[in-house]
C-alpha cells in the first residue's frame, strides 16, 4: 500500500542546485587556470545532477588537459561533439549562457561545495532506498541493512567516495597539493621516537598497522601507550575496541601509566599520599581526554565497520585501536577459521582506507612461535592474509634474560624501511618508553662481555645504527 508519505517522497525531486552547477561550469570555462583545481578538490563530473552538466564538466577537464589552462570555447564545442553531440547538452548557445552566469573565480570553492553537498544528499537518499529494499527482501539481516545505511552516511559525511572514479593527472596533482597543504594533518605520533622515525612521523591516515607478539608480552600495553600519547598529548580523538578486557580495566592501565603509580597499588587501592595526589591528577587528565571505549565482546566485522563510521562521524576519531583481530567474527559463513580471519583482516584494511584514519590491529602469533627466540612475520596467525593487508607489521619481543628491555621489529613497512629498535618496559606501570642514549649504552655495558653483550646490543640498537655488525 502506498502511503501519503510514500507519494510525497516519490513526487519530490532529488536534491540539486542548477544554479550552483551552472556557476561552477561557467567558472571553469572562463578561468580554468584559477578554478579547476579548486573545484576538483570538492567535486567531480559525477556530482552534477543533470547528465548534460556531467558531460560538460568532463569535456572542460579534457580541453584543459590539451590547452594547459587556457579558455577555448571552440575546442570545448569540438570536444563535446566528439563525446556524443554538442546539441545533446544544449548547443553552443547553452555554453555561452554558462559563461555569462559565471561568478568571480574567488567563489569557485563555495559553489563546488554546494554541488558536492547535494550530491552527497542524493547518495544518502539512494542508500536509504536501498536499505528499505533490503528490509523488504526475505532473509536480510539487521547487520546487512545497517551496513547499507552506514555506507550512505559515510559518503554523505565525506568519509568515502564509493565510485571507482578516474582522475586526470592534473586532478591527482591538485589532490596531492591539497594534502601537502595540510602537512602533518592526520598523522598520529606514537610517542616512541624510533618507531615514529620508521613510520616517517607516525601512523598515517588509511594505514592498517598490525602489532603482534606472544601472549602477555605487552601488545595491549603498547597500543594503549600509543593511544594515550595521541589523546592526552596530541588531543587526537581515539577509539579503542576491546574484545576481551572491559573498559574499567583499560582505564586502570591508563591511570597507572599517566599517574606513574604501580598498577597493583591501584587495583588494591593501597598507595601513599604522594601517589594519591598523582592518581587524582591522572584521573582528571584522563577524564578530559578524547578517548572512546567500545565493549567489543562478540564483535563482528560488519559491526566494527558500522561503529567505526559512527565514531569518526560523531567524534572526529583520528585513531582506531582493535584489540584484537582474531577475536572478531566475520559475520558470514566461512568454512574455516583461517578464511574467517582473512575476511576480518580485509574489513579492517577497508575501514582504514574508507575513513582515512590509521587502524592499529593487535594480532596473535601462531603456536609455532612459542618455541622461537624472536617472532617473524610468518608467525602471524593466518599470516598470509594479514601480512598482505597490513601496511605496517610491528613484532614485539622481550627476552627472559633482560625482562625490562624490549625489542620492536618493524617486519613490514609498505612505505618505508624495515628494521628494529629497543624500548624500556616498565612492568609495574605496564608501559613502554623510549631509551635515552645513556640508558641504551648502560644496558649494553651491563651485559657480560662476548656473545651475550652483542645479543643485547642487537636487540636495543636501531638497525640502521652504524655500530651494529649488520
Amino acid at each position: 500500500m502506498t502511503t501519503a508519505v510514500d507519494r510525497d517522497l516519490i513526487d519530490t525531486p532529488p536534491p540539486h542546485n542548477d544554479e550552483a552547477e551552472m556557476t561552477v561550469l561557467g567558472q571553469m570555462m572562463m578561468w580554468p587556470g584559477e578554478c579547476i583545481e579548486a573545484v576538483l578538490a570538492c567535486c567531480g563530473p559525477q556530482d552534477c545532477f543533470r547528465l548534460e552538466h556531467q558531460r560538460i564538466f568532463a569535456a572542460i577537464l579534457a580541453v584543459d588537459e590539451q590547452t594547459g589552462g587556457v579558455s577555448d570555447l571552440g575546442l570545448l564545442c569540438g570536444q563535446l561533439e566528439a563525446d556524443g553531440g554538442l546539441e545533446n547538452v544544449g548547443g553552443r548557445d547553452y555554453l555561452i549562457t554558462l559563461a555569462d552566469t559565471a561568478a568571480t573565480p574567488s567563489t569557485a570553492k563555495f559553489y563546488a561545495q554546494q554541488v558536492r553537498k547535494d550530491s552527497d544528499l542524493r547518495r544518502l537518499a539512494d542508500a536509504a532506498a536501498e536499505a528499505l529494499r533490503a528490509v523488504k527482501k526475505h532473509g536480510a539481516t539487521v547487520d546487512e541493512v545497517a551496513e547499507t545505511l552506514e555506507a550512505g552516511l559515510a559518503v554523505a559525511a565525506g568519509n568515502g567516495r564509493h565510485e571507482a572514479g578516474v582522475l586526470t593527472a592534473k586532478a591527482a596533482l591538485a589532490a596531492l597539493d591539497a594534502r601537502e597543504g595540510e602537512a602533518g594533518r592526520g598523522i598520529v605520533e606514537t610517542g616512541l621516537i624510533d618507531l615514529d622515525h620508521y613510520l616517517a612521523g607516525g601512523c598515517r591516515p588509511g594505514q592498517m598497522i598490525v602489532v603482534a607478539g606472544k601472549t602477555s608480552f605487552g601488545k595491549t600495553s603498547l597500543a594503549l601507550g600509543i593511544a594515550r600519547h595521541a589523546a592526552l598529548e596530541r588531543k587526537v580523538p581515539v577509539a579503542i575496541f576491546s574484545t576481551e578486557m572491559p573498559a574499567e580495566d583499560l582505564v586502570l592501565r591508563l591511570l597507572a601509566s599517566v599517574a606513574d603509580v604501580d598498577g597493583e597499588h591501584l587495583r588494591r587501592n593501597t598507595f601513599g599520599p604522594d601517589e594519591q595526589e598523582r592518581v587524582s591528577a591522572g584521573r582528571a587528565r584522563i577524564s578530559e581526554a578524547p578517548l572512546y571505549f567500545v565493549d567489543a565482546a562478540g564483535l563482528t566485522a560488519p559491526q566494527f565497520r558500522i561503529k567505526s563510521r559512527q565514531l569518526v562521524r560523531r567524534y572526529k576519531v583520528g585513531l582506531i585501536v582493535l584489540d584484537y583481530l582474531q577475536q572478531v567474527a566475520s559475520g558470514g559463513r566461512e568454512e574455516t577459521r583461517q578464511v574467517e580471519v582473512a575476511a576480518v583482516s580485509r574489513t579492517v584494511k577497508l575501514v582504514a582506507g574508507e575513513l582515512k584514519v590509521p587502524v592499529i590491529a593487535l594480532s596473535q602469533l601462531s603456536r609455532k612461535a612459542d618455541g622461537v627466540a624472536e617472532p617473524r612475520i610468518d608467525d602471524l596467525r593466518a599470516s598470509g592474509t594479514i601480512e598482505e593487508d597490513a601496511d605496517v607489521v610491528l613484532l614485539l619481543h622481550r627476552n627472559a634474560s633482560t625482562p625490562d628491555l624490549a625489542r620492536l621489529i618493524v617486519g613490514k613497512n609498505r612505505n618505508g624501511r624495515t628494521g628494529h629498535f629497543g624500548a624500556v618496559w616498565n612492568g609495574s606501570r605496564l608501559t613502554f618508553r623510549n631509551f635515552t642514549p645513556r640508558e641504551r649504552q648502560d644496558a649494553v655495558q651491563a651485559a657480560p662481555p662476548g656473545e651475550e653483550r652483542e645479543a643485547v646490543q642487537r636487540r636495543l640498537m636501531p638497525a640502521d645504527d652504524p655500530s651494529l655488525p649488520f
